[in-house]
């Protein structure tokens, strides 16, 4: 249950949890000694455009209880989550259509360090 959480962070908030350490060591001590991955900026795409709510943040925050016995089941995590993405969430996903998505944008940077650098992405409002 715990990755799960860990799985539903990277869906919303478009990085993997602890990100910012190197070291492998490192996240598993600071996830022992209590340390959870951080709660995305409110103003930032993971609340406004990736469909992350107070509910959902709520339920990831469950996931990663300390003791296991306390994590929620499976079927809790479903219908919290069906609960809890916004109705609205198709809508404001197409208002950043023209951005591209977290995959696309690491794909072109790695291919900034090839010499043959061919950058071909379609958005998917653009394929048939």
């Amino acid at each position: 249950m715990f990755a799960l959480g860990c799985a539903l962070y990277e869906i919303f908030a478009g990085q993997v949890p602890f990100t910012h350490i190197t070291r492998d060591s490192t996240v598993i001590y600071k996830v022992l000694s209590g340390e959870r991955p951080s709660r995305p900026t409110s103003n930032g795409l993971s609340w406004n455009v990736w469909g992350l709510t107070e509910g959902i943040w709520s339920m990831m925050e469950l996931c990663w209880n300390a003791d296991p016995a306390k994590r929620p089941r499976i079927e809790t995590v479903i219908v919290e989550l069906e609960r809890a993405l916004p109705s609205d969430l198709a809508q404001k996903q197409a208002e950043y259509a023209d951005y591209l998505s977290r995959a696309e944008f690491e794909k072109a940077v790695d291919c900034l360090g090839k010499e043959e650098m061919e950058l071909s992405f379609e958005c998917p409002s653009e394929t048939t």
